[in-house]
Parts: structure tokens; sequence; C-alpha cells
């Protein structure tokens, strides 16, 4: 591919997250035609994806998928609710495919047999991308340019009364793990490190210690930082943390009908919000489902590591189809490949081909972007109301966490897995990525904290260390002199 022709096109930041090649191999080829196709869409995704977290989107892309959904004027809930079926349907057969693959006995499998399951799971995979552009950033970025214009029945803030409709039909896994850490919190103010506590700790790691595997081939939870953080989480009343959240979910639900009740929607645009409110559980579900699968598939690496003779940790700086072709060739990636990638790397894709670049080719490969002029106010949306002040901790990467103190202003892009630590010791949160369907939205509410999201530049023009003042109740971000 010639740098020049990359410079053309006009890239657009999407999102900024911390990954791997693994991980955004997996991205890579899931925006591919033929997995577009499976949702009706017939187009691929040109991408760049650096290491420094970027991933930027062809502009025309973006706007040929929103154009796509606009035309569908009324028919667009019908539409979107066909897509979201036809995601739930790939992610049932996900399913169904780790149940079968459950005490699988890997190791006895030859490289051939062990690549076809390989290729299975990432089939798999890779079936579940194209949601992530196509509900996750289209769709909700159409549904908030529509609904908000028949909400003026109930008020006059028609963003902000979207932003109260959008609740999930039912708890995410994520929410229900934490509910069950603040049982486990009680537990041990009562019973301290019982033989009955220690039950419940492994019971709980059983359920849930694939909740922290972000990538192909992060460690699970452990019973050391576990059980640290419900010690953290006794000192405090988890019990009344408990019954806050819960009341403040009902508080929540109860609001999101009177909206819908007052508003008079047309069955439409009903129909909109009802598929949309899906959505906001199916998002996370989305996420929830792949962390869930690099857990429960981890006996397979282990074998195929085994069978290359290649160290577990020099696959995350692997593509997911080398993996494929070393299962045939028996070749492993070089000493120098391996050091290399793990310095600078980016992909990019365009036309359905990608190349990986690495080092040097990585370093040189600029995307010009919009510059953002010099601010003291940003403005986003509210995700959960309050008022707070305090000092900017940005975080981009997980190696940024141990930078974070308790009571900081948690400012990043967007808020992933690897982040949870640091939700429960921030003040609040102010994130670029922005909207209903977005991870963070949840949070916000299961945490109780302030919360804005949308907030165009805030990772730019914010530093680690400024004093500012989030405001989420009108949806600004003001810097304090």
């Amino acid at each position: 591919m010639q740098l020049s022709r990359i410079r053309s096109i006009p890239w657009l930041k999407q999102k900024e997250r911390d990954f791997d090649i693994a991980l955004e191999s997996i991205y890579i080829q899931g925006f591919r035609r033929k997995y577009f196709q499976k949702y009706g869409f017939d187009f691929s995704l040109d991408t760049i994806a650096k290491s420094d977290g970027k991933i930027y989107f062809d502009a025309r892309d973006m706007e040929a998928a929103r154009s796509l959904f606009l035309k569908k004027g009324k028919g667009l809930a019908a539409y979107a609710n066909k897509l979201t079926q036809r995601f739930l349907k790939s992610a049932k057969d996900y399913e169904t495919f780790l149940a079968k693959h459950a005490d699988f006995p890997y190791n006895r499998l030859l490289r051939r047999d062990l690549r076809k399951v390989y290729n299975d799971d990432m089939e798999h995979l890779y079936r579940l991308i194209p949601y992530s552009f196509l509900i996750s950033v289209t769709l909700e970025d159409v549904a908030c340019e529509i609904i908000p214009q028949y909400l003026s029945k109930v008020g006059s803030k028609a963003v902000a009364l979207y932003m109260q409709l959008m609740v999930a039909p039912k708890l995410n896994r994520t929410a229900e793990e934490y509910r069950a850490r603040l049982r486990l919190a009680q537990m041990f103010q009562k019973t301290g490190s019982s033989p009955q506590f220690k039950r419940a700790i492994q019971n709980h790691r059983a359920h849930y210690d694939w909740m922290v595997c972000y990538a192909p081939f992060d460690a699970l939870l452990t019973e050391e930082a576990l059980v640290e953080d419900i010690r953290k989480l006794a000192v405090k009343n988890p019990k009344r943390t408990l019954r806050l959240i819960e009341q403040t979910r009902n508080d929540s639900l109860h609001e999101a009908k009177r909206i819908f009740r007052e508003a008079h929607l047309p069955a439409h645009i009903g129909a909109l919000v009802r598929v949309m409110q899906q959505n906001v559980w199916v998002r996370t579900y989305r996420r929830e489902l792949m962390s869930y699968g690099f857990a429960k598939m981890r006996p397979m690496y282990q074998a195929i590591a085994g069978a290359l003779q290649m160290n577990l940790q020099d696959f995350p700086h692997t593509e997911s189809v080398e993996i494929a072709e070393m299962l045939v060739t028996g070749k492993r990636l070089s000493a120098a490949t391996i050091r290399t990638r793990s310095k600078d790397f980016a992909f990019v894709q365009l036309n359905d081909t990608h190349v990986l670049l690495a080092g040097v080719r990585a370093k040189r490969l600029t995307v010009k972007g919009a510059t953002l002029d010099a601010t003291d106010e940003l403005h986003g949306r509210c995700a959960f109301p309050g008022s707070v002040q305090g000092s900017v901790t940005v975080i981009r990467k997980a190696e940024e966490l141990h930078h974070f103190r308790k009571g900081d202003i948690l400012v990043a892009f967007g808020v992933n897995t690897w982040m949870m630590p640091i939700i429960q010791k921030c003040s609040a949160i102010v994130t670029e990525e922005g909207g209903v369907l977005t991870h963070i939205a949840n949070i916000a509410r299961e945490y109780r904290k302030p919360c804005i999201v949308g907030v165009k530049g805030a990772t730019s023009v914010l530093r680690t260390g400024d004093s500012i003042e989030v405001n989420a109740d009108v949806g600004t971000v003001k810097k304090l002199q």
C-alpha cells in the first residue's frame, strides 16, 4: 500500500482503546466485506489502528452507512431490529460452540485438528465484529438525531430525555458481577476470612474470572486481586451501596417508562426506542461474550503454544490469521519480529486488504485530523447527573492505572473492562466516546458517578493534573484557574 494513497483518505478518529495485535487483528478481519454481508451490508470498512490506541475509520464509509440507515425512514426500527436479531443469532451460535468445547482434550489434537478448532473459534468472533460499527456507532448516531425530535412534549432538554429513555431491559453480566462483589463484601464484614467466605470467593471466580479478559491472552481474575477488592469494599458500606444501585436502577426504569408514556411517540419512533433500549444491553453483551470466549478458549491457545513450541506471551504480538498459518507450516515468528512489533505497530485495511506495519514503518504512518482550539469549557451529554470539582487523570492504557488516585476525575476516550478498578475510585467520568449504548453509560448509573459522554477533544484538551469542574447536570466540563 502506498502512503500517498493512505494519506488521501479522509480519516476520522472513531475510537481510542488499549489493544494488542492479537485483539485488533480480530476486528480488522471482522471489518471485511464477507462479514458485513452477513448483516446485509455490501461493503468493507477501511481502517487504521495504531499501537498508541487510536483507531480511524474512512469518513466516507461512515457517511455511507449513516445514509443507508436514514433512507429506511419509518422502516428504520424494523431494519435495526433485524440487524440486532442477526447479531443475537451469531452470539447464540458462539455460546453453543463454547459450551461444546468446554473440557475439550486439546492436548491430544494434531496441529491440523487444532487449526480447525481455532479457525472455527475465529470465525465466530469475526461474525460478532460488524455489530460494533453498524449498531454501536452508526445506528446510535442516527437514533440520537431522530428520537429527540419527538420528545419536546416532555421537556425542552430533548437529548437529555433521550439519554434517560435508554435504560437496558435487563442487567448485563458486568452489573451482576458488581452486585455479587458487594454481597461478598457484606459476608466478609460478618465472617472475615472464614471457610464460608473462601468458598464464596472460589464460586465467584468460577462464574466471573473471565470478565477481566479484554484481549485473547489477558490473565484471568486471581483470587488475590478479588479478595483485595472485596476488603476495600467492606471498609465502606456495601449494604447501603447495593441498596442505592438497586434504587437507582428502579428509578431509571420508572423514569424511562414515564418519558415514553408522556411523549406519545408515533409508532415507528416508539419501536425505534424499544430497539435502542434492547441494544443498551446487547452492546455490553457483545463485549462480555468476547471476553468470555477468550477465557474459555485459553486451553486451546495453550495447546497451540505447545504444538508450536512457542511462548504464550508472544501471542499478543501475532495476528489471528498468522496463528492459523503457523499451525500449517509449524514455523514461528522470529524473536526479532516480535521485538519490532512490541515497539510500534499499525494496521491499515483498504478495500478488504490489510497490512501490518511494525517498527520504523509504523512510526512513519501519520494520520492527520482536525485540530482543536484551546478552550476552558467542553460540552457533552449527561450519562449520570451530579457536579464535582477535582483533579484530572487521563487514562489511555492499562499500564497507566497505577497513576490513578482516589477521588480523581477519570478522563478517557472510552471506558473498557480493564478500567473497572479505577471506576470505583473516581469522583466523576468524562469520555470522548459518547452515546447511550456505550458501556460507560451503564457503568455510570451502576456506580452512581457523575458522567459526561461525547466530550470531543477531552483527552487532547485536558491533561493529567488539571483542575476541572464536571457539571453533568448541564453537560459541561470547565477548567478551573
